[in-house]
């Protein structure tokens, strides 16, 4: 992503990425105030929700940033 190759196409791309990052964190805030609202009421069910959605956030930010980006 060079300045000199690509121009304008550059800070679009690059605004693109900012906005991405901007999403997840929002999405982890909502993501980390369920697993507190869940460790307050069953244990093992946060531990099992913690554990496969931090697989399945894992997998779907790589192949977002592999294949669509």
């Amino acid at each position: 992503m060079s300045t000199d190759e690509r121009g304008e196409t550059d800070a679009s791309e690059q605004t693109r990425w900012l906005w991405f990052g901007v999403a997840l964190t929002i999405i982890y805030a909502a993501y980390t105030i369920l697993i507190l609202a869940l460790l307050r009421a069953d244990q093992s069910l946060a531990l099992i929700v913690v554990v496969g959605g931090s697989l399945a956030f894992g997998l779907a930010i790589m192949i977002y940033a592999l294949y669509f980006r």
